[in-house]
């Protein structure tokens, strides 16, 4: 009885206007646009012109441990391409900017990388990771095939050779798979 009039007395947060997104895991940034302008009020442009914008994007380095200059690289295509953890959101509404839900997937991926913090930055920086998990899952389904392709790029790395994946042809063509 006492939690009824306390919902009743203090409302239990239900929000009629918030929506749900899922980012499906190895989408590109192209695809993570066209998610948010299907379900808010942003357009793709909209995206798009956030992740070229240098103050965002200085803000958010200093604001994110795990994020460096290496996002603002003129080779790459998308500056925060692999750093929007996938998962499923619930926003306040349609209405969120493009700031707002960066904000949140990047928070998200802050904690999920926090306990491997110390091993991450004492082998390769987190963009590096990033890189070759993104390879890797595109070239294998399972987890399991994922720690082989990812052993083997690890061994191509310190040979010195190239990682001989045609993900990276079909990534620098802007072929989606």
């Amino acid at each position: 009885l006492e939690e009824i009039i306390e919902v009743l007395r203090e409302g239990n947060g239900y929000n009629p206007d918030e929506i749900t997104i899922t980012f499906q895991e190895g989408i590109n940034m192209r695809k993570v646009a066209s998610i948010i302008e299907q379900n808010t009020n942003n357009t793709q442009d909209d995206v798009f012109n956030l992740i070229k914008d240098e103050k965002y994007l200085d803000s958010i380095i200093k604001e994110y441990w795990f994020l460096t200059d290496e996002i603002k690289n003129k080779k790459i295509y998308y500056s925060l391409e692999g750093y929007l953890l996938p998962d499923t959101y619930m926003l306040e509404n349609d209405e969120v900017d493009v700031k707002t839900i960066f904000g949140v997937l990047l928070n998200h991926m802050e904690k999920f990388l926090e306990p491997y913090r110390e091993k991450i930055e004492n082998k390769f920086t987190v963009h590096e990771i990033l890189t070759l998990a993104s390879i890797a899952e595109r070239e294998a389904k399972s987890t399991e095939d994922r720690k082989e392709v990812i052993g083997v790029f690890l061994n191509r790395i310190s040979k010195g050779m190239n990682l001989g994946s045609d993900v990276t042809t079909y990534y620098a063509f802007k072929v989606d798979m």
